[in-house]
């Protein structure tokens, strides 16, 4: 579970954008246009267990799979907004493409 929300985490944070044209028809219908990571872009993860039940079940059990999705895109953005740091440049949308990361760079004044 705490995998699959990784690999569904880094798709949100590098692949998966629903796109729309001007009259608000989406465009992305298909996986021939919408992205999804495969398990060639998933890298390895170690998973490290870290129990802390909780008291409002029976058994202690809570979600499994969401740490990996909520956690993916934040540390892929914080990563790329680190390496962009000095250039002033940081980044607030998702998906983050080597597009807009380009297009950033490439409008940043070298000093």
């Amino acid at each position: 579970m705490t995998m699959g929300g990784i690999a569904h985490g880094i798709g949100a944070a590098l692949y998966e954008l629903f796109r729309f044209d001007a009259q608000g028809q989406l465009v992305s219908q298909s996986f021939m246009d919408y992205l999804l990571p495969s398990a060639h872009e998933i890298p390895h993860v170690e998973m490290v267990e870290h129990h802390t039940p909780s008291p409002h079940t029976v058994f202690g059990q809570k979600g499994s799979g969401e740490a990996g999705y909520l956690g993916a895109p934040a540390c892929i953005a914080s990563a790329v907004n680190d390496a962009l740091a000095p250039l002033g440049i940081a980044l607030d949308a998702l998906p983050l493409s080597i597009a807009d990361i380009e297009a950033a760079i490439a409008a940043t004044e070298v000093p």
